[in-house]
């Protein structure tokens, strides 16, 4: 009775920063600011690739522009728009989910976490914002290029702040079946995040192969019509 008890008094919570202390985990705040930075460069290159309508066209010949992130009236992106607001969504759920905002008596404490979620989640939105506005690029090869390649980005810190925050947990004397099942709980949580990015960097390396049969079927027509 004992044992269950200590058990459950020290089970590891989910992953820190999702749980309102965000600067607890440093593998977790470098890849987020780390994919940050990443997010923001994205953000420029396309910026340039897009052309302005209306102020200053002569300057620079009338680049950057402002970038569209999402087309619902494209039925070709469709999918990829799903499977990254469910990624987000994944994420959102996780943190709010997992965060801890009831100790009453350290209110100031309290305010911080939530805070600290709401910084969390303004910038998820930010790194997931590549996955949507590299497909609608003017010169959609271009796109499908830069959005694979920060894909495989997102993905690798993804699958790297799961294994860093499963391997922090200390779980030295529990039993063989409590460890398993814990382990099994931090996967089936970040489950749906990697599934939806991983599908996101599949979805783009078939639109590169497409696209580059595309181009050669129309002697190096870089845009579409």
């Amino acid at each position: 009775m004992s044992t269950a008890a200590s058990s459950s008094a020290i089970v590891p919570t989910d992953n820190p920063v999702l749980s309102g202390n965000l600067f607890s985990d440093n593998a977790v705040v470098l890849s987020s600011f780390a994919l940050f930075g990443i997010s923001a460069l994205v953000w420029v290159i396309l910026s340039f690739l897009q052309r302005r309508t209306k102020k200053c066209l002569g300057c620079c010949g009338g680049r950057p522009g402002i970038v569209f992130p999402i087309n619902f009236l494209n039925p070709r992106h469709r999918l990829v728009y799903v499977l990254a607001c469910g990624a987000l969504a994944s994420t959102w759920f996780h943190a709010l989910n997992t965060g801890d905002f009831s100790d009453v008596n350290k209110w100031a404490a309290s305010i911080v976490k939530i805070l600290s979620v709401i910084f969390l989640l303004s910038l998820e939105i930010f790194i997931t914002f590549p996955l949507l506005a590299c497909v609608e690029t003017p010169v959609p090869i271009v796109g499908y290029i830069l959005g694979a390649i920060y894909t495989d980005v997102l993905l690798a810190s993804r699958i790297y702040v799961t294994v860093d925050v499963i391997q922090q947990q200390d779980v030295d004397g529990f039993p063989e079946d409590f460890v398993t099942l814990l382990y099994s709980k931090y996967v089936v949580s970040f489950l749906p995040q990697l599934v939806c990015i991983t599908a996101v960097l599949v979805w783009y390396h078939y639109k590169i192969i497409k696209e580059m049969l595309r181009i050669c079927r129309t002697n190096g027509t870089w845009t579409h019509a």
